[in-house]
């Protein structure tokens, strides 16, 4: 089977509390190596191992536990066909809250200015505002970059520069469908710009609620792949990849000392390269590649879950920080400092290497992490950037 993912959430993180205790049990651990390794010894022995005991038992027992799993394997239909009912709930629901977004939409890009009842504060406290500005205000500027900012999962794959580009992102909305499989699609729409043609980027991730033959567990769908779109670059505006120039020098022959240029094109880290996932043939071998493959695809499909389930339907809250995530990269020096790129040189006696920038941002900070796997993965026929 293709490599799959049990879908995730808030919902499943430890409290904050227990990160704690689990932060101050790591530390403890690492300041004592005798007990670490004593205890990863254990463990190792007992991960996937047999105590002896079931495999002891009496030819009658060992029937009555195969009649267990049996009972269990129905039990998984069942699970299954829950989470199957709760799927039309939530297409039902889904559908409810359709007018919400689009209204949020309007207001966040300026397309609708509210009344005086619906800006209202909900609290009825006055609200100590900055003096009002010489040129007026469109929309709610660097909304879903503010909020993209505040996620954890999303800010650790922004980059500086993709801070810029970010800024004319409008809308994130969530397109629910059955058929001819199940899944669901991420709409991002932006305003006119100076880096690509696309008015809307797209991400659709497909779900498996079916059961495999004598499954004896079901806790819920699982992720089964991830489908990116094309980005219309306009030219040299590509942030996925940034240009490579490397000087070399003939050592030997008539023209011996003379100098040429090299430059090549080489993948680098983006938020935009979560239009391009990884592609993992179906019944591939594990190898490296894949395992950094499914590294990253794991990485992937969180951070569409947590976009589906908590970002696009809490956007506001991510945004005013009532909902911020505990980890998230975002403070009020991403919009409003310069940022710098990082150009690094290797010099020998006969290759040196130059790189040209990529497009810079009038953003600043960016996000500091990278995505799993390292660097983009290599472009897949399906789902290609120009």
């Amino acid at each position: 089977r293709a490599f799959r993912q049990k879908m995730s959430g808030r919902k499943n993180r430890a409290p904050r509390g227990d990160e704690d205790d689990e932060s101050s049990l790591t530390a403890q651990l690492s300041q004592n190596p005798g007990l670490l390794a004593a205890l990863q010894a254990q463990l190792g022995q007992m991960v996937g191992g047999s105590s002896g005991y079931v495999e002891a038992l009496a030819p009658e027992v060992h029937a009555r536990v195969s009649a267990l799993r049996r009972l269990q394997v129905e039990h998984a239909k069942l699970d299954s066909a829950y989470f199957k009912e709760v799927r039309e709930l939530e297409l039902k629901y889904a559908a409810s809250k359709q007018p919400l977004f689009a209204k949020r939409a309007q207001i966040v890009s300026g397309a609708y200015e509210p009344t005086a009842e619906e800006a209202k504060p909900l609290d009825d406290e006055e609200e100590e505002l900055p003096p009002a500005s010489e040129k007026p205000v469109v929309g709610i500027p660097s909304f879903w970059l503010a909020v993209l900012h505040s996620e954890r999962d999303t800010a650790s794959i922004i980059e500086d520069h993709d801070q810029e580009i970010l800024e004319h992102l409008q809308d994130i909305s969530v397109e629910e469908f059955s058929e001819p499989k199940i899944g669901y699609r991420l709409i991002f729409s932006f305003s006119q710009n100076p880096f690509f043609k696309n008015e809307k980027l797209t991400k659709t991730y497909y779900m498996d609620y079916e059961l495999e033959e004598n499954q004896v567990d079901f806790s819920g769908p699982s992720y089964s792949s991830a489908e990116g779109c094309q980005i219309d670059w306009h030219e040299g505006k590509n942030v996925t990849v940034r240009i490579e120039k490397k000087k070399q020098k003939k050592k030997g022959g008539k023209d011996a000392g003379k100098v040429r240029t090299i430059t090549k094109t080489v993948p680098q880290p983006s938020f935009f390269n979560f239009f391009n996932p990884p592609q993992i043939p179906e019944g591939a071998e594990e190898t490296e590649e894949t395992e950094a493959a499914q590294a990253q695809l794991s990485q992937d499909f969180q951070i569409g879950d947590r976009l589906r389930d908590h970002v696009i339907p809490n956007a506001i809250l991510f945004f005013t920080g009532e909902l911020e995530d505990d980890e998230g990269d975002f403070d009020e020096g991403d919009f409003d400092e310069d940022g710098g790129d990082h150009d690094g040189e290797d010099d020998d006696d006969d290759d040196e290497e130059e790189e040209a920038p990529a497009p810079k941002a009038k953003g600043g900070k960016g996000g500091k992490g990278k995505p799993a796997g390292g660097a983009p993965p290599a472009q897949n026929p399906e789902c290609k950037q120009q």
